[in-house]
């Protein structure tokens, strides 16, 4: 039985994190529960404004609180939400799977179950796998809208920064069949300055001018079949 628990709230958003009230909500709701079922609160951890999507061994919070649980400084992990674990059904199941093989608690207020029964395991699987289908559709529909908005010439990215005349050469220079180290060469050697003032060229610039001109003809493209549709 639980007698001593870890909470782990999180944000994704850097203006969640900046206000600290969606953690300061994560957390009133989990130190509750850790009260109500008389345990003895060890540790809060955080991780702001991180995505749901980043593996749990990128974020240093919960990093923290799986070393605390498997060095069994702790008996219990106590979240808001499953969704704040993770969104990812992969890296929920490793979590739950270490819970049961480390003989820890992992409980998620919204999933009040027993992660170590068959049929709290099924269940949890089961809302792992809807939150990372409600995210595969957040993304679906954000690919829809990008693509809309290039078919009607939105310009899609950011603008190139770097100097037309730079930009003009890599073009050229491309079409040619130069290769992208050689043409950063040929930057260096004419002596053309970066968008940051720098002389020397490197093939990843060139490569990210390729990718910008490219992205401006096809917006060119795009706005000239829509005016004459």
């Amino acid at each position: 039985m639980p007698s001593r628990a870890i909470s782990y709230a999180r944000v994704s958003t850097a203006e969640q994190a900046e206000s600290g009230l969606s953690v300061a909500s994560q957390q009133a709701q989990t130190d509750a529960a850790i009260r109500a079922r008389g345990w003895h609160f060890v540790r809060a951890v955080a991780d702001e404004g991180v995505s749901g999507t980043t593996p749990p061994q990128q974020r240093s919070g919960l990093r923290h609180a799986l070393e605390m649980l498997a060095a069994a400084q702790a008996d219990a992990l106590v979240v808001s939400r499953l969704d704040r674990l993770g969104r990812d059904t992969a890296d929920l199941l490793e979590i739950l799977t270490c819970s049961v093989r480390e003989g820890w608690a992992l409980v998620a207020l919204d999933a009040p179950l027993d992660p170590a029964s068959a049929f709290g395991e099924c269940c949890i699987t089961i809302m792992a796998a809807i939150a990372q289908l409600e995210r595969r559709l957040i993304g679906e529909r954000t690919k829809a809208a990008l693509a809309v908005s290039k078919s009607q010439g939105t310009r899609l990215g950011r603008p190139c920064r770097q100097p037309q005349a730079a930009r003009a050469l890599c073009v050229q220079a491309r079409e040619a069949g130069h290769s992208l180290p050689r043409i950063a060469r040929m930057l260096t050697e004419h002596g053309y300055r970066t968008a940051t003032g720098k002389t020397t060229w490197h093939p990843s610039t060139v490569a990210s001018i390729l990718r910008s001109e490219k992205l401006d003809r096809e917006a060119d493209q795009a706005r000239r079949d829509s005016a004459a549709a």
